[in-house]
């Protein structure tokens, strides 16, 4: 049973997709898929079809801002005490 929970729970990891936006030809609605369009990628098509925008995953990471002297380091971030405080009770369930 605990085998099965901890499977399901790496399971449960965050997927990360690219997405395509491009203006519908016959609606003039703006589209959004994870799938390109049909004409994407083909030269002789793409060359009367719309432009097809490619938004890649980028995972937005802030640098730490260097150290100043005699200043005390910043406390832990709230979202990773979160996550140790959520991994420890994961960890006590599954025993």
């Amino acid at each position: 049973m605990r085998k099965l929970a901890y499977c399901l729970l790496l399971a449960a990891l965050p997927a990360y997709a690219d997405l395509y936006r491009w203006v519908d030809p016959q609606s003039g609605s703006v589209k959004f898929s994870s799938l390109p369009p049909p004409w994407y990628g083909d030269a002789r098509r793409q060359a009367g079809a719309p432009a097809v925008e490619l938004l890649s995953y980028q995972p937005q990471v802030k640098p730490a801002p260097p150290p100043v002297a005699g200043e005390k380091p910043p406390p832990p971030r709230a979202q990773s005490a979160l996550e140790e405080r959520l991994k420890k009770g994961l960890e006590a369930q599954l025993r």
